[in-house]
């Protein structure tokens, strides 16, 4: 056990000193990038710019720490209780609020998620402020009281031991015969919960959330899983620092989603202007689609909360199902594109049924074991005028500049 302690003290120790180094890296590149766009060009930047450009930042930094890895550390201010507090001081972010660059980063490739940690948070508002408490399952109170049980050997009668107490004597409320030795008149078995309220009694009361962020109550059952990911750079991080870009790397690296071995976005993409190219010149039809997931109507971010194991099935699944020419790539947390070239409207059903069919089989669940079902929009185009960002817009990308 203080081996342990030790090996986690130490692991801290070496957290904290990466960060350090973090912290100074960053501001050296923050502060080059600055000079570089100018304070009024960088307060002009677009959203999606701003978070291109420090992406990039982000990345040259962790690529230059030794070892190259970056782990958050706790925070209580941020709403998932983890932070990189020079990241989003460097970024302009609330604290916590950089994770989520550091997530698009690892969507693309960029970074290799690594499990930190695992937190429970509020199935309404998300946020990990949550305080479990027990309730009586009868009236959900929480004046809940523990008391002992009594078991009268002579009539067998069980009950409370305030139901025996008279005073300084105990009688049994059954036989009224008064209790002298213990383990020879009685005995104390077990302990019991006792609501103040409603009086009922339970060996194991509920167990409930309360969100100290938005006050909504519910089932601990119902709490959301959120995995807290350290950060490693990948093969294809190098690349990208090396052309200053974070997309169309290489063309090897651009073909494959190495984490659910699916096509990668990019290649979609290629494929789709490539498609909608041949569409225009000889005719014919393309359908997309977009397939999602989710849990009590509410879009599910399985590619960040599920394990690389899990992730990694369910690519092979998919992967499994389509046809020589259909491409299937991840979009974002929640969602893949598919892109079926000439399919038509009952072509892309036939896609649906078969798809749906594998995935009822899997049975999927999210962290909290609620059922996931998946969801489904297909767009259908034959018009030879179909541009690509038509067909990107749909599937919720934009198209690239040629």
């Amino acid at each position: 056990m203080k081996t342990s302690a030790r090996q986690e003290q130490g692991r801290r120790s070496e957290s904290a000193e990466g960060n350090a180094v973090l912290a100074g890296l960053l501001g050296e590149l923050g502060s080059s990038i600055d000079r570089l766009l100018g304070q009024a060009g960088h307060s002009h930047l677009g959203e999606r710019s701003r978070t291109y450009t420090w992406g990039l930042v982000v990345l040259r930094a962790i690529h230059s720490l030794e070892p190259s890895v970056l782990e958050p550390t706790l925070d209580p201010r941020a709403p998932l209780g983890h932070s990189c507090p020079d990241l989003d001081a460097l970024v302009g972010l609330e604290p916590g609020g950089s994770l989520e660059i550091l997530e698009e980063l690892a969507d693309l490739g960029l970074l290799q998620r690594q499990l930190f940690n695992l937190i429970h948070a509020c199935p309404q508002c998300q946020k990990g402020l949550v305080n479990l408490r027990q309730v009586c399952p009868a009236c959900s109170s929480i004046d809940l009281s523990v008391e002992r049980v009594l078991h009268h050997f002579a009539c067998a009668w069980m009950g409370l031991e305030s139901e025996f107490t008279h005073g300084f004597t105990l009688r049994c409320p059954k036989c009224k015969l008064e209790l002298h030795q213990l383990g020879q008149d009685f005995e104390r078995p077990n302990e019991t919960y006792v609501c103040n309220d409603c009086s009922h009694t339970c060996e194991d009361p509920a167990l409930e959330a309360q969100c100290l962020s938005c006050g909504s109550i519910a089932p601990s059952s119902d709490l959301e899983l959120v995995r807290i990911h350290s950060y490693r750079p990948t093969q294809l991080a190098a690349r990208a620092i090396e052309l200053g870009r974070l997309t169309g790397l290489d063309l090897a690296e651009l073909m494959v989603d190495a984490d659910l071995k699916l096509d990668a976005r990019d290649f979609l993409v290629l494929e789709a202007r490539r498609e909608v190219a041949r569409l225009a010149r000889h005719g014919g039809v393309l359908s997309a689609a977009r397939l999602w997931f989710e849990t009590d109507g509410q879009p599910y971010e399985i590619f960040r909360r599920w394990s690389n194991l899990d992730r990694s099935q369910l690519g092979g699944v998919l992967a499994s199902l389509r046809a020589p020419l259909d491409l299937v790539a991840r979009m974002d947390a929640c969602s893949l594109g598919v892109l079926l070239p000439g399919a038509d409207a009952s072509g892309a059903e036939v896609v649906r049924q078969r798809l749906f069919a594998a995935l009822g089989e899997l049975q999927l669940c999210a962290e909290s074991g609620r059922p996931l079902r998946p969801g489904w929009q297909v767009a259908t185009w034959s018009d030879p005028s179909t541009s690509a960002a038509e067909v990107l817009s749909f599937l919720g990308l934009e198209a690239p500049s040629e």
